[in-house]
């Protein structure tokens, strides 16, 4: 499962990383962990 895609003001190619599987084996819950590669403004 692949993250989905959010449309913030000052954050481009913001993505949910939700339902990815993180080190330990245990799932992100989705909206819990937002991903972009910087924040403008």
């Amino acid at each position: 499962m692949t993250g989905q895609d959010w449309t913030l003001v000052g954050a481009p190619n913001a993505r949910d990383l939700g339902g990815m599987v993180g080190a330990d084996g245990r799932r992100v819950r989705a909206g819990r962990l937002i991903r972009t590669p910087a924040l403008a403004g």
